[in-house]
């Protein structure tokens, strides 16, 4: 007669199995864990290829999502670290933190140890951007080992590791992005399978949970979540822990801006007041309180049904992981201003339901008696089609045009980074928004925007002209180099299209030629002085 496993009483007070010392194959266990030498191997195969399906869409498929992602990030750690940058107009009057672009900074000061090379500098930012997303899926990971050991852990990775949206942005220099990789790793810290019980825990969710904030401040009402469901009515052992380790880097945050701005918390409150207070988003296109929804709608297209309901079914297991995803989607939708990737803090909580929600119907599916092919199967099954979603999501029409939306302007500021003969740029007929910036030359290089006759008159200051198409300087004694379009953008209409790359032999005489000027917004026209941080 064999023997049965001792049942145990778990902290949610449910009656569980006491896990035994083998794994899947036989591997040795820990005991009290489950963890085994088999679990460590499966993770870090995950991160890997994790890890290099971002590193090789980035370097496969240059891009730029949005401006801020250079002018609020790159360009102003390229400012830091090698003296040049263009300054938009939250940096002019302090309304950003110097926190995020100050970590870039030190990766492009590590990147200039070996050489100064734009595509290496730009690369080790890439490298270090998709390294801090694989918190999204080590924190999948470890969820799914809580929930259903080694086979949940490989589920829940997997879906992480390959969900379109999580791949896509993972790279990019937004503040979306850096946000959402902290908050899922503050909400794990916090929230393993329900409530953390320790107290070093509860620290260290703290910190996580104070630097989202801080990187991200319009993600406050998804951590007041998160924060109150995992704290509760637990004072002395949840609350006061949690508030001393968030108490950390948001003060470190306030004396950052008061050592940057001359303000205390300068950046946090200004911006609110400025977003809020002032509407001076709204400058930059309102849409309707649904718009979020909609364009969801036309990404995820008829998989959206399953993916919501497969989220529901997720949160039977990690009710918070929905609650925080339903606070980022009602939270940002209230805005008149929005953006696809306000929604990307969200993304690793919806592909950990998805993986969550896999296990469960394998599990319901058993208990029903009803057909199954054994819980590896099941597994293997849940993966394949959250697999196929997601690279359906990825060709979409309209998501599909990201991988290389920016990708003519940035091909463009590549080829001249790799001429040594050019010393001066000047932008015709583009903004300075709509290309990649100093970040993306060669030091020492300018960028003009001449206008009208001043191109006539000052072009004697740089050798390289990019403008649109359309426009022809071979008057002038510029010679067309070669033109840039984005992805397999077709031929275009007069005012769009490529970007052409001009040349002409010799140096270039200094002076006389405005470079780029701040974009202040229309509300701050006139009040300039007023509001610039001295």
């Amino acid at each position: 007669m064999s023997k049965r496993r001792p049942r145990i009483r778990s902290h949610r007070g449910h009656s569980v199995t006491a896990p035994s010392v083998r794994g899947l194959h036989g591997a040795r266990q820990d005991p009290k864990t489950g963890w085994s030498g088999e679990t460590t191997a499966a993770l870090v195969a995950i991160m890997l290829g994790a890890f290099a399906l971002r590193v090789g869409a980035a370097f496969a498929y240059p891009n730029v999502n949005f401006p801020d992602e250079i002018y609020q990030v790159t360009e102003q750690a390229h400012r830091a670290v090698f003296g040049s940058g263009i300054i938009p107009w939250e940096f002019a009057v302090g309304t950003r933190s110097w926190l995020f672009p100050g970590i870039i900074a030190i990766v492009m000061e590590f990147a200039r140890l070996f050489t100064g090379a734009p595509d290496f500098v730009l690369g080790c930012v890439i490298v270090f951007m998709a390294a801090a997303s694989l918190s999204a899926v080590a924190c999948g990971y470890l969820w799914g080992f809580r929930i259903a050991g080694t086979r949940g852990a490989i589920v829940i990775g997997l879906v992480n590791a390959i969900w379109a949206e999580l791949v896509y942005f993972s790279t990019h220099t937004l503040s979306d992005v850096a946000g959402g990789d902290l908050l899922v790793a503050a909400i794990y810290v916090g929230y393993p399978d329900g409530p953390a019980h320790s107290r070093r825990r509860m620290i260290w969710a703290g910190v996580l949970f104070g630097l989202t904030f801080v990187i991200r401040v319009q993600l406050a009402p998804a951590i007041a979540l998160a924060v109150i469901w995992i704290c509760r009515r637990e004072l002395r052992t949840r609350w006061v822990p949690m508030i001393l380790g968030g108490a950390g880097p948001v003060l470190f945050s306030g004396l950052l801006d008061l050592l940057t701005w001359h303000g205390l918390f300068r950046s946090m409150w200004l911006n609110v007041w400025m977003n809020l207070g002032m509407h001076i988003a709204v400058g930059f296109g309102v849409v309707p309180r649904y718009w979020l929804a909609e364009i969801m709608w036309h990404i995820w297209g008829w998989p959206s049904v399953l993916i919501v309901a497969a989220m529901m079914v997720g949160a039977r297991r990690l009710p918070l992981l929905f609650a925080v995803v339903a606070t980022v989607f009602v939270t940002h939708s209230s805005l008149r201003h929005q953006e696809y990737r306000f929604l990307y803090p969200a993304m690793p909580l919806v592909a950990t339901l998805l993986g969550v929600a896999v296990i469960e119907v394998s599990r319901m599916v058993r208990a029903w008696r009803a057909v199954s092919f054994g819980p590896n199967l099941d597994a293997v099954a849940g993966v394949a089609i959250w697999s196929v979603i997601s690279y359906s999501i990825a060709v979409s029409p309209l998501f599909g045009g990201l991988w290389t939306h920016g990708s003519g302007e940035l091909t463009a500021f590549r080829a001249i980074s790799r001429n040594k003969s050019i010393c001066g740029l000047a932008l015709v007929g583009l903004s300075w928004l709509n290309t990649p910036g100093y970040s993306h030359l060669q030091a020492g290089v300018p960028i003009y925007q001449p206008s009208g006759r001043g191109f006539l008159i000052n072009h004697a200051a740089y050798n390289a002209v990019l403008a649109p198409g359309w426009i022809n300087f071979s008057t002038y004694g510029f010679k067309r180099v070669e033109c840039f379009r984005d992805g397999d953008e077709p031929e275009i209409e007069l005012g769009s299209g490529p970007v052409c790359l001009w040349t002409r032999g010799g140096g270039c005489v200094p002076g006389g030629v405005p470079g780029p000027q701040i974009n202040w917004p229309p509300a701050l026209i006139g009040h300039q002085r007023e509001w610039t941080a001295r």
